[in-house]
């Protein structure tokens, strides 16, 4: 993969919106660069039908480039038409490049997996190339390596990030490639239309983090980046550590001429989290967000798997904010049914939900702050995020939307990275109101009683195991 040259920033030669959204968030520039973007150029889904859809389209109609980075790849016949797609693009396109970054763990697991799906993608079309990067995490090594099996392995770190890129078009969402995720599995997906820097931000990032990953060759089996001298598995950890945080600050560094001087209704500011190789970004802006939410302001948390961190949780607790928390309900947990201890997963976050009802019970935040279970039947929810509403508003002038769960994992395992959005473009805005009230709807109130119900009730010993594992999940 080519690293690409900073696009020409935006000319501001559309309207300007004076709000005072844009001067609350402004301290935002102080974590990360700001990227302007037009609100018309933003369109919000709401069906994983769609969300496929526009996967299908952005392969279709990509002459450039098209840009992947999920957990994984699913092995159904969606999966497949999605890989024939992206084959005929490059059959048909001269010099369309084709970047593929999945977890290493989670994209080998069985047979057919992740890279059987994609290896035809390996023989190419014409002059167009296609690199498959499957990150390792290097936490797994020594003997967790050799004690966890192939599905428990992912416990200890994964690459998390999902983003689409097709040229310059950009989807930004938290669902996978898999085809629950293109049916009956809730989560949030933002697109945007002609935004080149962006789409250059990801791509940039996806490159990055390629070259400290594994690479899929033409015979199915994997090399390591020969660009980072250590490996992630058998290498020195702190070697490899600096060499990685050194490609994402390079990135962080990064920023197109003049890019924050022009004025526009909407700004989008990237973060990401690598917690184990000590870069902390998306965890230090969500912090200082949630703590400087203005008191009677409506404020909505959603997360697909409650284990939220103690930070982020007392921040709630505290609060002079309105706040809905949405979570799954225990049938619309991805893990229900599970085999082995991922079926007990479920009554964990049972249990983690419960903790933080009596922690909102002893801070008397019962009337001001909702937990909300979302409970569709025949799906489960995924999604995650936050929306803001400031206290005179009527609509949403802020959300981030990624791939973050908000929990331990998300800021010490995995690879994450998010997009705080802060607009003020009326139909933007109203977008980001529907979007929410989408998610609300479908979702009921936990209350004490709540926890009396059957389907509530968990084994005693999920008390203990959820100290034990909670960090993992």
């Amino acid at each position: 993969m080519n690293k690409l040259k900073p696009e020409p920033p935006l000319q501001p030669d559309y309207r300007t919106y004076d709000d005072d959204s844009h001067e609350e968030f402004a301290w935002l520039r102080e974590y990360t660069r700001r990227i302007p973007v037009h609100g018309g150029n933003i369109r919000i889904i709401s069906k994983p039908a769609h969300f496929y859809e526009e996967l299908l389209n952005g392969i279709r109609s990509s002459r450039k480039r098209i840009v992947l980075s999920a957990l994984y790849l699913g092995v159904s016949q969606k999966e497949e038409a999605l890989v024939t797609e992206i084959k005929n693009s490059m059959k048909g396109n001269e010099n369309l490049q084709v970047d593929v970054l999945l977890d290493f763990c989670r994209g080998s697991r069985g047979s057919p997996n992740s890279r059987t799906m994609l290896q035809p993608l390996m023989e190419g079309g014409g002059n167009s190339t296609a690199t498959v990067s499957l990150y390792h995490t290097p936490l797994l090594r020594g003997l967790w390596k050799q004690a966890l099996p192939e599905r428990a392995n992912e416990i200890v770190g994964l690459q998390h990030i999902k983003v689409y890129i097709f040229d310059n078009r950009v989807i930004m969402s938290g669902a996978n490639l898999s085809s629950d995720y293109f049916t009956q599995r809730q989560d949030r997906y933002i697109v945007f239309d002609d935004s080149p820097q962006l789409a250059n931000y990801f791509h940039n990032l996806i490159t990055a983090i390629s070259t400290f990953s594994y690479q899929l060759q033409l015979d199915g089996d994997v090399q390591f980046s020969p660009q980072c001298p250590e490996n992630p598995i058998t290498g020195d950890f702190d070697k490899f550590a600096s060499f990685a945080r050194s490609k994402i600050q390079e990135l962080a560094d990064e920023t197109a001429p003049n890019e924050e001087d022009v004025q526009a209704d909407t700004y989008v500011y990237p973060s990401v989290q690598i917690g184990c190789l000590g870069l902390l970004q998306d965890q230090h802006m969500t912090s200082r967000l949630l703590k400087s939410f203005q008191p009677g302001s409506k404020v909505t948390f959603t997360t697909g798997y409650f284990n939220i961190t103690d930070e982020y949780a007392a921040t709630l607790a505290d609060g002079k904010f309105d706040v809905d928390v949405v979570t799954a309900s225990p049938e619309a947990n991805g893990f229900l049914g599970s085999r082995g201890i991922s079926g007990y997963i479920p009554h964990i976050y049972i249990n983690l939900t419960k903790i933080f009802y009596r922690l909102l019970e002893r801070k008397s935040r019962l009337n001001n702050v909702r937990i909300l279970e979302y409970l569709r039947p025949e799906w489960t929810y995924h999604a995650k995020g936050i929306w803001y509403q400031g206290p005179a508003d009527v609509w949403p002038s802020l959300t981030v939307i990624g791939s973050s769960n908000f929990g331990a994992r998300s800021v010490s395992r995995d690879v994450e990275a998010q997009l705080t959005i802060v607009t003020s473009h009326t139909g933007l805005r109203g977008q980001l109101k529907e979007e929410r009230e989408s998610i609300v709807k479908w979702s009921r109130p936990v209350t004490a009683e709540t926890f009396s119900h059957s389907r509530y009730k968990i084994p005693r010993f999920v008390n203990i195991l959820t100290n034990l594992v909670k960090r993992f999940f």
